[in-house]
This record gives C-alpha cells, sequence and structure tokens, in this order.
C-alpha cells in the first residue's frame, strides 16, 4: 500500500466513522446502467479518457478501427494481405477526415492531403 493510498484508506474510514456517507441520495439503489456496456472492456477506460478529453464515441471508433486494421497489416505476412489491409486502412482514414470535416475539427493530416493529391492528380491527366 503507498502512503497515499494509505492516507486516502484513513480518510475514508474517518468519514465513515462520522457518518458522512448515511443518507446519501441513490443509496440502496442499483447503479446506473454503462453507457459504454456494448464495448469490450479492454476499450472503456480509453473511451472514458477520450471522451473526457473532447473526443466523440464515433470518432473513438474511427480511432479504434484504424488500430484494429494497422495490427492485422503488421501482423501478416502474405503479401496479397498486406494490400488488402492497407487498402482498407487508407479508406478508413478518409473516412475519418470525412468525419472530422463534416465535424468542422481541422486537422492537416498528412495521409488525408496525399489522398487528396492522388485523387487530384488521376482525374487531372
Amino acid at each position: 500500500m503507498t502512503p497515499f493510498t494509505k492516507i486516502v484508506e484513513e480518510q475514508l474510514k474517518a468519514a465513515m466513522a462520522r457518518g458522512e456517507f448515511d443518507n446519501l441520495s441513490g443509496m440502496g439503489k442499483p447503479l446506473p446502467n454503462d453507457p459504454l456496456d456494448h464495448l469490450p472492456e479492454s476499450f472503456r477506460m480509453a473511451f472514458r479518457i477520450m471522451r473526457n478529453a473532447g473526443y466523440s464515441e464515433d470518432e473513438a471508433k474511427y480511432l479504434v478501427d484504424m488500430h484494429e486494421t494497422k495490427l492485422q497489416l503488421l501482423s501478416t505476412e502474405d503479401e496479397l494481405d498486406k494490400v488488402k489491409y492497407q487498402k482498407r486502412l487508407d479508406e478508413k482514414q478518409v473516412q475519418y477526415q470525412q468525419y472530422l470535416s463534416k465535424k468542422k475539427i481541422r486537422t492537416n493530416s498528412d495521409t488525408f492531403k496525399a489522398y487528396h493529391q492522388k485523387i487530384y492528380d488521376t482525374f487531372n491527366h
């Protein structure tokens, strides 16, 4: 037990002895449902941190999808799979940038700029 944890424990015990936790609103009632119950438990804390930092759940889903796809790309040895995963990752990054644009969130993504340039070059040749 760290010194900080010990101090907190002592303060909680003293407050309980003084009755400061008696008659709290909601006492004896079930806790509200967790709005992140639909997510794997390993992602919930990260989503809470991101939400508290100003990210939306939709934005976090884009980031998780991109991360999972990148892991698939890095873990495969098959060249055809690498091409497939890279294409999927590029699509997800573009979708994410479009989402940010719709939300009017400024971005200087090199990926988005490079993809935009590819499209521009394709239609202007």
